[in-house]
């Protein structure tokens, strides 16, 4: 046995900080993965360092004058589960608007006399217990960097170069047979301190075009802040790497859908796609066989 827990070790701290780990499989022969818990914890730890938490803070405007709650500069916050992909870092419509859902905003604001604006935006990581500042750019308005993934806008991505980290998305169509990954706090949902567990349980799913939103119940909803869905690809060498397909978004206060990352197939019923054809190239593209023909005549 000793032998055996030396060898997974030695595994470990060979691989990458990625979502890749030693193959499953290979250890349940082995006895070390034999219980639910375990492998939980090798799912866990392949992702624990592409998750964060992100802090929205924000305030209240009336005319050029800025109000906060119980002396604090911000008068609300919000706090939600995001994750770093290949090329730019997932996050819910929480931190465009963190008042929605704020009991004491809505009653504050009851007349409309207010406007909520965005205040500060900290990011936590999952492995660590202290909050940095960042700048996603939500501020001045709309950003090139800043794009919403669905319809509702209830999911965004923020763009950066850094394609050589993260996850990698899974946006085929078909059986996909992963596990939905939830990320719940200990404590409460508004708890700058809270200790995040992560709950795991196997998620069969055959993605279609025609449906890319999923309802999912997850227990406690009350103290869950997001969720991802996460598929298995097993590699050559005695590797797997986890594709993120999907990640859990707002439907109500408490209630959760889970949003697909594969295409929903408008562009084949006359949505706006992407046209690398020039000018010339359109110009011969749209003449007819016949003015063609004519043209090699001449």
């Amino acid at each position: 046995m000793k032998r055996i827990l030396s060898y997974v070790l030695f595994l470990a701290l060979a691989l990458e900080a990625s979502a890749q780990i030693t193959i499953l499989d290979v250890l349940k022969k082995s006895g070390v993965l034999s219980t639910a818990s375990a492998q939980s914890g090798v799912v866990r730890e392949a992702l624990l360092p592409s998750l964060s938490i992100i802090r929205q803070q924000y305030r209240l405007q009336k005319g050029e004058d800025y109000y906060g709650k119980n002396n604090l500069p911000y008068y609300g916050e919000s706090y939600s589960l995001a994750v770093k992909v290949a090329g730019g870092t997932l996050f819910l419509g929480d931190v465009m608007r963190p008042w929605a859902g704020d009991a004491d905003y809505s009653r504050a604001n009851a007349s409309g006399n207010y406007v909520p604006s965005l205040f500060w935006t900290y990011q936590r990581m999952l492995s660590d217990s202290v909050y940095h500042s960042i700048d996603f750019e939500l501020y001045s308005g709309p950003s090139p960097y800043v794009q919403p993934l669905n319809a509702d806008s209830s999911l965004y991505i923020h763009l950066d170069k850094k394609a050589d980290l993260g996850l990698c998305l899974d946006k085929g169509l078909g059986r996909k047979n992963g596990y939905m990954v939830w990320a719940c706090s200990r404590t409460s949902t508004k708890d700058s301190a809270m200790t995040v567990d992560l709950r795991l349980s196997p998620l069969s799913i055959a993605v279609s075009a025609d449906s890319v939103l999923v309802s999912v119940s997850p227990d406690s909803p009350e103290k869950i802040i997001g969720g991802v869905y996460v598929v298995p690809i097993y590699e050559s060498g005695g590797r797997v790497q986890f594709l993120l397909a999907g990640m859990a978004v707002r439907n109500g206060d408490k209630a959760w859908s889970l949003q697909l990352l594969a295409a929903d197939g408008k562009g084949s019923r006359g949505g706006i796609t992407k046209s690398d054809i020039t000018r010339s190239m359109a110009k011969g593209a749209g003449e007819s066989k016949a003015d063609s023909k004519k043209k090699r005549r001449k």
